[in-house]
């Protein structure tokens, strides 16, 4: 059975079908947006949780906090393990709790 459509039901499955798919393409370059949005909102987490950690004005309680936040940035394990190996490289001079809060963040991040 060969099927046979006339030019008005092509043009009206045309007009169906096209508007379907600008929507379903607006609808992934959306999601697309909100995904990149979303990495930059995580690196500046990051970056800002970086800085708490290095504000040595700060209490050695919310240094130690920032330290344990970087638990929760999988993404940045490689770098994170660097900083917890040799953390007297980038923060000299800081106190014991701060070293011991390092190795313990390290150890968490290598389970």
């Amino acid at each position: 059975m060969i099927l046979t459509y006339s030019w008005d039901q092509v043009v009206a499955w045309l007009g169906l079908v096209v508007p379907l798919f600008a929507l379903a393409w607006s609808a992934y370059q959306w999601v697309g947006i909100q995904r990149e949005q979303q990495r930059e909102k995580h690196f500046e987490r990051f970056f800002e949780t970086i800085l708490r950690v290095h504000n040595s004005d700060k209490s050695l309680i919310s240094q130690k906090a920032a330290v344990f936040e970087l638990r929760n940035y999988p993404g940045y394990r490689a770098l994170v393990a660097r900083i917890c190996e040799s953390p007297e490289v980038y923060f000299p001079n800081m106190p014991e709790a701060l070293k011991i809060e390092f190795q313990e963040t390290l150890k968490a991040i290598n389970r």
